[in-house]
């Protein structure tokens, strides 16, 4: 079986956001990724806390529900038709979101998070977004690009 000339290494990319209160706003944050390596995202994990620094309750939040979109600036593909519920792909920070096949974005790269929020609300809070996977140094072996989607 072929093997990665160098070894994986974790990474985990942070998107900040410091959310409004008016309805409809929009907030973008935008990571490039090294020319020297490409990035397999896997899990994706998020946590709101409000402006004094409490963290949302995991069981019972408080703070409003946004929605998110994660675009590869390589491919100008979305990650999703429309933007979605933020609960529905970060498991609301109770459990990391385990996307159902890898998606590496190539080195280079620029992934672009956008959330918008729809409802707007009496207090602001501050949210974090997390794609979590793995550096791949060199070329993605043809073994490993069948069972992923690759930005080529």
């Amino acid at each position: 079986m072929p093997r990665i000339e160098k070894a994986e290494r974790l990474l985990g990319i942070q998107f900040n956001f410091t959310i409004g209160t008016t309805a409809g706003a929009s907030y973008v944050s935008k990571f490039t990724i090294s020319a020297g390596y490409n990035f397999v995202w896997e899990l994706t994990q998020a946590v709101k806390w409000n402006a004094s620094g409490v963290p949302d309750s995991i069981l019972n939040p408080s703070i409003r529900d946004v929605f998110v979109n994660i675009r590869d600036e390589y491919t100008s593909e979305d990650m999703f038709v429309n933007p979605v519920s933020l609960a529905l792909v970060t498991g609301q920070g109770a459990y990391q979101y385990v996307l159902p096949r890898p998606y590496v974005f190539r080195g280079g790269t620029t992934i672009t998070v956008t959330v918008i929020d729809a409802y707007g609300g009496a207090e602001g809070f501050n949210l974090q977004i997390v794609l979590l996977g793995y550096k791949i140094y060199g070329a993605i072996p043809k073994w490993f690009s069948k069972n992923i989607k690759q930005s080529i």
